[in-house]
């Protein structure tokens, strides 16, 4: 009987640990010109259908980000920042119990604005918009 339970008890550990296998991602994600790494961009983890399965940010210290608790699978990633063109990386293969190394390069985007004019300001002497004159209010709860 007790080798019975021991057994199962194996078999029930064994299922739990094939079951829940997963992988992760991470890397450092840097200014290509510079060289600076980039602080909260985003990564974005969709299977090949285009449907997020996850996502993650760079940190701020040295623009590292870590992704983990992917199936394993063949995926597609996304990193995204604001004046920074969209990198995607399609194919990535996440595996179990292994760690995908990835790093990004990321290429700023630059737009021109049309010109403006500034034109000087100057306080006008007399204030068209003063209509009264002085007065004194009257308050009828304390009049009389």
């Amino acid at each position: 009987m007790r080798q019975k339970l021991i057994i199962t008890a194996f078999l029930i550990l064994l299922s739990g640990i094939g079951f829940s296998q997963t992988g992760s991602i991470q890397g450092k994600i840097i200014d290509k010109q510079t060289k600076n790494p980039i602080a909260f961009a985003n990564i974005v983890v969709k299977d090949s259908i285009g449907n997020i399965i996850t996502g993650g940010t760079s940190d701020t210290a040295d623009g590292k980000y870590y992704i983990k608790s992917i199936k394993p699978g063949r995926y597609n990633i996304e990193i995204l920042y604001i004046g920074y063109k969209k990198q995607i990386i399609n194919g990535v293969i996440v595996k179990s119990n292994k760690i995908r190394f990835i790093d990004i390069s990321m290429e700023p985007t630059y737009n021109t604005l049309d010109a403006v004019v500034v034109m000087a300001y100057r306080v006008p002497l007399i204030d068209k918009d003063q209509c009264s004159m002085g007065g004194v209010e009257l308050n009828p709860a304390k009049a009389g």
